[in-house]
């Protein structure tokens, strides 16, 4: 089974969030608290360190005390340029991939993950939602 200290946990703050008026998600308020703290709440006992990918509003989420990362262009490029930027500062073997605007995230996601890993020879997996009709839909940015 893979060790939980053997994951780093990365936090997708980075987008421009077009279809909710550019506003930065991560800081739109849930429940009375920003959705990024929500975010930290949800990922911290499921992996070792937390990297916080983001675009605009760094002084804001560097408040939280984790590392801010940004993508190595300034051009909003996606979720595949915040993964690829972080796994340049990732320390551990592991990459757990969340968005930050999951405040109901799974505490055992990145057990599952971790399970499904180990049950063969992958090099990456993610998680899939299933509706009630049986219709299976990929979220690979839970990765």
């Amino acid at each position: 089974m893979i060790a939980t200290k053997d994951i780093t946990g990365l936090i997708l703050a980075g987008g421009r969030a077009q279809r909710m008026g550019d506003i930065d998600k991560g800081l739109i308020p849930f429940h009375g608290k920003p959705l990024i703290k929500s975010a930290i709440a949800k990922l911290k006992p499921q992996v070792q360190t937390i990297i916080i990918n983001v675009n605009r509003n760094i002084t804001k989420y560097a408040s939280y005390e984790y590392s801010v990362i940004m993508d190595e262009k300034p051009d909003f490029s996606g979720l595949l340029a915040g993964f690829s930027v972080t796994l340049i500062h990732c320390k551990t073997p592991y990459l757990f991939t969340s968005p930050c605007d999951s405040p109901l995230l799974p505490s055992n996601l990145a057990e599952l993950l971790m399970a499904e890993m180990d049950r063969g020879d992958f090099q990456l997996v993610y998680a899939s939602s299933k509706e009630v009709d049986g219709k299976i839909w990929a979220q690979p940015v839970f990765c």
